[in-house]
Parts: C-alpha cells; sequence; structure tokens
C-alpha cells in the first residue's frame, strides 16, 4: 500500500475502498460548507439557512476548525474574525498559504463593521465580507454564488476551451497564438535588416 500525504497533516492510504473513498451511491453529494464561529447562535443560525442545499459542519474555534479540513475539505468556509486562540483572520493566512486548500471561497461574518477591518479581511483572502447582524437571503445568495463560480471555474479550466484566447475577435489556440506572434516578430525583424 502507498500512503498519500495531504495538507495540515492527512494521510490517506491507497488500496481498498475505505471511509474517504466510498462505495458510490445514487443519492448526488451535497456540497460541505464549514461554519466557523465561537458563537454557538450564530452557528445555529447560518446552518438552518444552509442545511437544507448544503451539508454543513460546525466548528466552534479555528484550531478545531484546521483539524476537520484535514479530513473533509469542504467547499466553502464562513468563519467569524474574533475568536479565542486563533483568529478568523490568522486561520484564513493558515489556509491561503496551503495550495491544497488556498482555492476554497471563504467567507467572513463578523461584528467588526469598518470599512478598514472589512478591507482587511478581503486582503487576507477572504471573498466576501458580510457585517453581523446579517441577512440569511444575502448569506444564502453569496454561498451560492461563490460555490457556482468555483464550479464553473473547475469545469472551464479542465474543457479544451480553456486553451483558446481572443486575437482579434477570433478564438485561437493558445499554442497557435504564440506561434503566429513570434513568426510575425521574426518577419518585422528580418523585414528591417
Amino acid at each position: 500500500r502507498r500512503e498519500l500525504h495531504y495538507p495540515l497533516g492527512r494521510k490517506r492510504q491507497m488500496g481498498r475502498r475505505d471511509s474517504m473513498n466510498p462505495v458510490p451511491s445514487n443519492k448526488p453529494e451535497r456540497p460541505v460548507v464549514l461554519v466557523i464561529d465561537d458563537n454557538k447562535d450564530i452557528v445555529w443560525f447560518i446552518s438552518k439557512t444552509l442545511s437544507d442545499i448544503y451539508e454543513v459542519k460546525e466548528s466552534f474555534s479555528a484550531m478545531e476548525a484546521l483539524e476537520m479540513i484535514s479530513t473533509v475539505q469542504p467547499a466553502l468556509i464562513i468563519t467569524d474574525v474574533m475568536m479565542p486562540q486563533m483568529s478568523g483572520l490568522d486561520f484564513i493566512q493558515q489556509i491561503k498559504k496551503d495550495k491544497f486548500t488556498r482555492h476554497i471561497p471563504v467567507i467572513i461574518v463578523s461584528a467588526k463593521t469598518s470599512d478598514s477591518e472589512q478591507a482587511e479581511g478581503l486582503n487576507i483572502g477572504a471573498d466576501a465580507y458580510l457585517t453581523k447582524p446579517f441577512s440569511s437571503v444575502v448569506l444564502f445568495s453569496t454561498v451560492n454564488r461563490l460555490i457556482t463560480n468555483k464550479k464553473e471555474l473547475k469545469e472551464y479550466y479542465y474543457s479544451p476551451e480553456s486553451a483558446f484566447e481572443y486575437s482579434d475577435g477570433q478564438p485561437v489556440h493558445k499554442d497557435d497564438k504564440e506561434f503566429m506572434d513570434n513568426l510575425v516578430k521574426v518577419i518585422r525583424d528580418h523585414i528591417e535588416n
């Protein structure tokens, strides 16, 4: 058996099906949303808002959330900023510097409402910043949009269309464009001589 190393200390043995590689089921998997807040009422409210569509995992500290991410990779993370032991901003920095978790969209929900505090959260790597009290409708729409964007980007980059870019209003394969650009440069260089 081979052992794979995953981010944040994850390890998994290759071989027979296990809990990380379950037998396929007919039910479509619901995206996992990890909610992190030391306020249990906020966690309950967010879970209640999202649980009809998403599988919600709850964490009451950033340290606990880091442990959870080592076993379950969420499609999206919602975190508070002010928490004991590790702040939400430190948590975001930690997951954004890890190549296996930096792609996970993050929403901050916080009582910190100043423009500079919101800008700090976004500059650290949050994809959205909602101030408390927040609307469940806005939260739900933000979660949907971020998860949909992530899925669409993944589909695009795995599609043949991602190998094309527009040149003079026409789609051209990137390799062909590079070749043509180099050819034009060589021709121009030699015409001047």
